[in-house]
């Protein structure tokens, strides 16, 4: 780098004086923070260390990554694809599986290289396939909701033509049906009834997708008795 210095005397001569300076190219390779969303890093990021682990949840499918180096000058990768210094990149998680990261750090003179390693363990798929909660739009479903009963029953008056279903699944990553029909989450299923009684099969299924349970409702639709009979009949005087 080059710094050009120009004295002008008063009397017209002038001096030109070039300064040159050398500026060493940074051999930095450490990380100055390294973080992953929604889980701790063990042991806790120091510079110095260069492997850790993090364990997440089974629901999330992808993890986000930020990290910067202590050089602003360096480069960086993770998994080999470059990585910009404190913007989250998104890496993909497998359900029962340990992803490892590589976040890789090059010098700015291209000598020195360091890898943080990262051994994220995703939980198993969750087998909880109870219910927290049902509800109906109409009628009061016997006995109480309790997640450990798996009959109920509730009765409704003539005029009502279909009930609407709301199951809450106990884990969010659970799915439902209702007589076959999804349910989306926190919505329900509104279903006919006929006059008598309906059984409605509420089912849930485990984030595993094997672990199933079916609850039963049996609404008891009053039928609408139709008369032509008079009650009475009278004439004014």
């Amino acid at each position: 780098n080059t710094v050009t210095v120009q004295s002008v005397t008063q009397d017209g001569p002038t001096r030109t004086l070039d300064l040159a300076i050398t500026r060493l190219a940074s051999a930095s390779a450490a990380l100055d923070s390294l973080a992953l969303s929604g889980a701790a890093l063990s042991p806790a990021f120091d510079s110095a260390v260069t492997g850790y682990s993090a364990t997440v949840p089974s629901a999330p499918t992808a993890v986000s990554l930020t990290a910067s180096p202590a050089a602003s000058t360096a480069t960086l990768t993770v998994n080999g694809a470059s990585l910009a210094a404190g913007v989250p990149h998104s890496v993909a998680l497998q359900v029962g599986a340990a992803a490892a990261i590589a976040v890789g750090v090059q010098s700015e003179d291209g000598l020195a290289t360091r890898t943080y390693t990262v051994t994220v363990a995703r939980a198993a798929p969750d087998t909880n396939a109870r219910l927290a909660a049902l509800a109906l739009s109409a009628g009061t479903p016997s006995p109480a909701f309790d997640p450990d009963v798996m009959l109920y029953t509730a009765s409704v008056a003539g005029t009502v033509s279909a009930v609407t279903v709301t199951p809450t699944p106990a884990f969010a990553g659970a799915s439902v049906t209702v007589n076959g029909a999804p349910v989306a989450a926190g919505g329900g299923v509104s279903w006919p009834l006929a006059p008598g009684t309906n059984t409605i099969a509420v089912r849930a299924t485990a984030q595993d997708g094997a672990t199933q349970r079916t609850d039963t409702l049996r609404v008891v639709r009053a039928s609408l008795v139709n008369s032509a009979r008079m009650l009475g009949l009278a004439l004014s005087s």
